[in-house]
């Protein structure tokens, strides 16, 4: 019997802004949960995006609006959908001009957007949880290091939690997961230029950055081997 990975998807991109067109959400309303101060982000029944700049490549596969959002191109949602993937919704995204007042001419073809968010959720194992979740908002703090500490084992999911869903996330944390069908199919059907799949269990163990030790091309080849962007890799 084959392992059973699960993977988070990561964009490639979210790093190099001038590669592909971003920019911001005109809309994101927002409270902080009673219980636990946590963000919690109201839904809307769509959302209008405008975009900072076109990039080199363009309005892409995936469209970087926020660190805690994933905007993906309509088709690539078509695709999860015809095959009956499950466990997640997407909220479509109009992309309606630039954000600032520019004389350049905004692109005549844009391509249709979604914001996907989880709809299953699974409970972590590592990093452990600090407490009991929320009586609130339902929210399990967990012990996540500092951003410039690695996690020595990476994440690993309570597989008792995971209700078989194709798509996942844990509640009230900025993660998307996917089993490795997701992660296959959707690099099998071409969309692996802007994004990728990291190994929950490889997820935040990469070294930190630290200029005496890496060049800037090496460091970042050794932190792209973390995301497969093909299916041999997987």
């Amino acid at each position: 019997m084959k392992p059973r990975y699960f993977y988070s998807l990561r964009s490639t991109i979210a790093d190099r802004p001038q590669l592909t067109a971003c920019g911001r959400l005109t809309e994101w309303p927002w409270y902080r949960c009673p219980g636990c101060s946590a963000f919690i982000d109201e839904e809307l029944a769509s959302y209008d995006a405008v975009i900072d700049h076109l990039g080199r490549r363009g309005l892409a596969d995936i469209l970087p609006v926020s660190s805690l959002h994933f905007v993906f191109r309509r088709d690539l949602i078509d695709l999860w959908q015809a095959h009956g993937l499950t466990g997640f919704s997407a909220t479509p995204v109009h992309v309606i001009g630039w954000s600032k007042r520019t004389k350049k001419p905004f692109p005549t073809e844009v391509p249709e957007y979604a914001l996907v968010r989880p709809s299953a959720f699974v409970r972590l194992e590592e990093p452990p949880p600090l407490g009991p979740p929320c009586p609130v908002c339902g929210r399990v703090a967990c012990a996540f290091p500092k951003l410039t500490e690695p996690l020595p084992h990476g994440v690993q999911i309570d597989e008792s939690s995971w209700d078989g869903s194709s798509i996942f996330g844990v509640l009230r944390l900025g993660f998307l997961f996917c089993t490795r069908e997701v992660a296959e199919l959707t690099l099998r059907a071409g969309y692996s230029k802007h994004f990728g799949f990291t190994r929950v269990e490889e997820l935040y163990t990469a070294e930190p950055y630290d200029r005496e030790r890496w060049a800037d091309r090496d460091y970042g080849a050794y932190y792209m081997g973390f995301i497969k962007q093909r299916v041999e890799d997987l």
